[in-house]
């Protein structure tokens, strides 16, 4: 319901506030409706801005892990490796899943992170052989194959 109030907010082009009147009137939560307003900025683009509100203080953090899996995920694909660096670091989401880990050491290494990629794979309790052969062969994807052999 708050995702479709920003959608009539945007397409009104109204100058009052109508989500937190609304937010207001229904006991809402700020903290909810600025994470809901962040996500729907995300959707239509305003990458910049839905980070700065999502890791402000201001909004809720995403509690569960398919919605910080989502984030990442457009962040990566719209090639915003630091901002996806920012988001993982700000918000620490819990890894889940050997997907969830991939994911996460992806974005350090898509920022030279070689080292907190390592960490993060090893703390996940995913270091087995095929964790060790996707280290390697995502850093060569971004040529840092020579760096990664010295950690293994």
């Amino acid at each position: 319901l708050l995702y479709f109030i920003l959608d009539v907010v945007n397409f009104l082009q109204c100058k009052d506030n109508l989500l937190q009147s609304f937010c207001h009137a229904f006991t809402i939560p700020h903290r909810f409706s600025h994470q809901i307003k962040a996500f729907w900025m995300f959707d239509h683009g305003r990458t910049k801005a839905s980070m700065e509100l999502l890791l402000s203080p201001k909004a809720a953090v995403p509690q569960f892990s398919w919605q910080h899996r989502c984030i990442i995920i457009s962040l990566l694909k719209s090639k915003q490796h630091h901002m996806a660096l920012k988001y993982l670091q700000w918000t620490k989401p819990p890894i889940e899943t050997t997907e969830d880990a991939k994911l996460y050491a992806e974005v350090f290494l898509l920022s030279s992170c070689l080292t907190d990629a390592w960490a993060l794979l090893k703390r996940s309790h995913t270091e087995n052989e095929d964790m060790v052969m996707y280290l390697l062969q995502a850093c060569k994807g971004v040529n840092l194959h020579a760096e990664a052999v010295k950690y293994i």
